[in-house]
């Protein structure tokens, strides 16, 4: 068989193998169809834990004994989950906070809903409302919001320094975040992560009925009156303006693109703002090079999502089943189990964030997938590909990872239009050449976390 010549296939296996994919499904289209309300979405959820709330007086004393031992006092920390137990980006980046934190000396209190939503929590007496706590680390327990802001006060009346962070308001009432916040010293404004668009709409991707970003359009717009998430938005940006109005905090950003997106749609009032990137690549040697006698590995990191691209990756995988020029490889926690995809159970925690690295590098990765159908406001999946020795390949327009491969990644990687466009490239073999004509390097990441800094000087930069 020469090369680029595929094996025949009869029509038994092809349908077997969905080789022929492309007619099967469109997924897009079931997504839109399939589309509902955050509220209505949400409506059946429940409590993650069914335990006993601390008592107040259980819960003031772990507070009191690790404030007094601690250096420079107790962050209070916010974020939709536990992540102790939940892998991801955000999670990953409240991981090392918390260690970094501890270097410095401070204690560190988490918190996320216990009642989580897909959406901002409904504002009830503070005494209703209960949240998973984790103090330095460590599960501390199921908490009542009413305990917790007395026990703060006492904290607080004791001369202990008392700062807040907020990664993610998914399922708080920000009106309790606020209520957690006023107890904090009122020198210091509270710090806001932009991770993602949360803050801007319920639906935190800005997927227009969870397929095409809608780039933020005014609440008042059409557009939002046409999606899934439109009924909701109104009074989710209401909200949020009213929160960032009464305590005009320093905004953190993983990348200057998130940033500047959000200043120019947002709006909404604030002190300072900072780009904090979470993790830093530097490459030290060059990776094998690729030879064309070999089948090119293509790679898709992380959770197999429609927005983070997934389907663009099954597609080239069922297209190509019995393609010799390529072999396709899945890195992650979950999977949905596509005829010619070998699938690499990869969980990156905070304990190890080196997983994904380790594992793409011994996998021989030529050539990632980052087709992020959402903005993307940092990629830490694009940098554990490059760290990996890959060649990146992404969605024109997906945020940072877009910017950065037309800029600090020019010539590890590319953008390219369209999925059409993308098919293209696998079809004719672009793609492999452009891999074999690329400087592939392996690097090593380093998580950097500068939050201590800003909570010291209060986001002046002095």
């Amino acid at each position: 068989m020469r090369e680029g010549e595929l094996e025949p296939v009869s029509l038994a296996d092809a349908l077997t193998e969905g080789w022929s994919y492309r007619t099967r499904e469109n997924h897009a289209k079931r997504m839109i169809m399939t589309a509902v309300s955050p509220a209505v979405r949400g409506a059946g959820w429940g409590k993650i834990l069914n335990d006993e709330p601390l008592s107040r007086s259980a819960l003031l004393a772990a507070l009191v004994g690790v404030a007094r031992n601690s250096a420079q006092g107790l962050v209070l920390s916010f974020s939709h989950d536990d992540y102790l137990n939940v892998g991801g980006g955000v999670q990953n980046c409240v991981g090392d906070e918390q260690a970094a934190l501890a270097r410095q000396g401070w204690s560190y209190l988490h918190l996320c809903p216990n009642e989580p939503k897909p959406l901002l929590g409904r504002y009830t007496e503070a005494s209703e409302v209960t949240c998973i706590a984790n103090l330095d680390g460590a599960r501390l327990g199921v908490v009542v919001l009413a305990d917790l802001i007395e026990a703060l006060g006492q904290v607080r009346s004791e001369g202990v320094l008392l700062r807040s962070v907020v990664h993610h308001m998914l399922g708080f009432a920000p009106e309790h975040i606020l209520a957690v916040i006023e107890q904090c010293d009122a020198a210091y404004p509270p710090l806001v992560w932009i991770h993602d668009l949360f803050t801007l709409c319920p639906t935190a991707t800005m997927l227009r009925n969870q397929v095409t970003f809608c780039n933020a359009p005014p609440v008042s717009s059409a557009v939002c009156g046409v999606c899934h998430a439109g009924r909701d938005r109104f009074e989710h940006v209401k909200r949020m303006r009213r929160f960032f109005a009464r305590t005009r905090p320093v905004v953190l950003a993983p990348s200057a693109t998130i940033l500047n997106f959000w200043l120019e749609h947002a709006g909404y009032e604030h002190a300072q703002t900072h780009v904090l990137p979470p993790c830093e690549i530097s490459f030290e040697r060059d990776a094998p090079a690729y030879m064309r006698d070999e089948p090119l590995k293509v790679g898709f990191l992380g959770a197999p999502h429609f927005h983070k691209g997934w389907f663009a990756f099954e597609s080239l995988a069922r297209w190509h089943a019995r393609d010799p020029r390529y072999e396709f490889v899945h890195l992650g926690w979950e999977t949905l189990d596509v005829p010619n995809v070998k699938f690499i159970r990869t969980a990156v925690t905070y304990q190890d964030r080196s997983a994904m690295v380790r594992t793409a590098v011994e996998q021989g990765i030529h050539v990632a997938i980052n087709w992020s159908m959402c903005f993307e406001s940092f990629s830490f999946t694009m940098y554990e590909a490059l760290a990996a020795g890959a060649y990146v390949l992404a969605r024109r327009g997906a945020g940072n990872v877009s910017r950065a491969m037309m800029s600090t990644f020019a010539g590890r990687g590319s953008t390219v239009g369209s999925e059409i466009e993308l098919s293209a490239l696998f079809e004719e073999g672009g793609i492999r050449e452009m891999v074999e004509q690329s400087r592939r390097q392996y690097g090593t990441l380093s998580y950097s976390n500068q939050t201590g800094g800003v909570l010291v000087d209060g986001g002046t930069g002095a």
